[in-house]
């Protein structure tokens, strides 16, 4: 007879912390649990049987797809029907959905609204999310709070050119669009006079093909360039900004970018080529992913 735990599949728990989940007590200490997954795909979570009361856990995730959604569902059930009144705190390290917020043509499904909404039935006490996109998220998300996790490293790339007499900066951001402004002005406070340069990109909204990028004041250009945003898919938008910058006078091209999901790879992006659509070193997190990449050209801020 075929008895139920001959179906489980098991996954490697450690993998599964690093990968996806971690779940710890308020004083940092894991919380254990198994995650089970059938030949259908799908995937069951279990605490640990010496798991006896939780007062606060704080939950630690990349929601990257609607299975991460289930998971943490699941979880959260688990905690509350072991412990009724447990607080829980969410730690989103990425966010499923969030470049969608807002239909972007008619009849377009409203997709960061139904993964808020999603997350908003699970009643978090607090919930902080890694660079979202934009404020939508945080007016969408209940209780919910901005991170910045690469305020230091990009602080820390900017006092290399610096000055020391002087205390000028011989390099100078660009914001591929206005909606990384804020959050740049924001890091910057304290920083004396730093140049900020304002690009915009026009895109086919059905397709998500970049049309033109414009540089628009671009008399503050510096030799040295910081690349400010929040994510990095593929890349075009950035390497087509330095294919515009580099017969300016840029010699030195960096992108500092949250979210690196690098979907073609990073060869793409770091490789030199006539044209000079190219990047000189990306610094990063691993909130998509633990970004297995060769690093000579590659910073990763860990988050997860």
């Amino acid at each position: 007879m075929l008895t139920l735990r001959h179906l489980y599949v098991k996954l490697s728990v450690h993998t599964l912390f690093k990968l996806m989940i971690k779940i710890e007590t308020a004083n940092g200490v894991k919380v254990p649990f198994e995650l089970i997954k059938f030949p259908d795909g799908h995937r069951h979570f279990r605490l640990a049987d010496d798991v006896a009361f939780l007062s606060s856990a704080v939950v630690t995730i990349r929601i990257r797809t609607f299975d991460d959604l289930f998971v943490l569902k699941q979880a959260v059930k688990n905690m509350r029907n072991l412990s009724k009144d447990v607080v829980l705190h969410l730690k989103v390290v990425y966010l499923l959905a969030a470049r969608f917020d807002r239909p972007m043509v008619a009849f377009d499904s409203f997709d960061l609204q139904i993964v808020a909404e999603y997350i908003n039935e699970m009643n978090f006490n607090s919930v902080s999310i890694l660079e979202p996109h934009s404020q939508v998220s945080l007016a969408l998300i209940n209780n919910s709070y901005t991170v910045s996790p690469l305020d230091e490293a990009v602080k820390q790339e900017l006092t290399c050119y610096q000055n020391t007499k002087t205390l000028e900066y011989d390099c100078c951001f660009v914001v591929p669009d206005l909606g990384a402004v804020k959050r740049l002005e924001h890091l910057l406070k304290g920083h004396g006079q730093v140049n900020i340069v304002y690009s915009n990109k026009t895109r086919n909204l059905k397709t998500g093909e970049i049309t033109g990028i414009e540089i628009l004041n671009p008399d503050k250009l510096l030799p040295n360039v910081i690349i400010f945003d929040d994510l990095c898919d593929g890349g075009r938008t950035f390497t087509e900004l330095a294919k515009v910058l580099r017969p300016r006078g840029v010699k030195r091209i960096i992108l500092a970018v949250t979210h690196g999901i690098f979907s073609k790879g990073l060869n793409v992006l770091v490789q030199p080529n006539d044209e000079g659509s190219y990047l000189d070193r990306i610094i990063t997190t691993n909130s998509y992913s633990d970004q297995a990449f060769e690093r000579s050209k590659l910073r990763v801020v860990e988050v997860i």
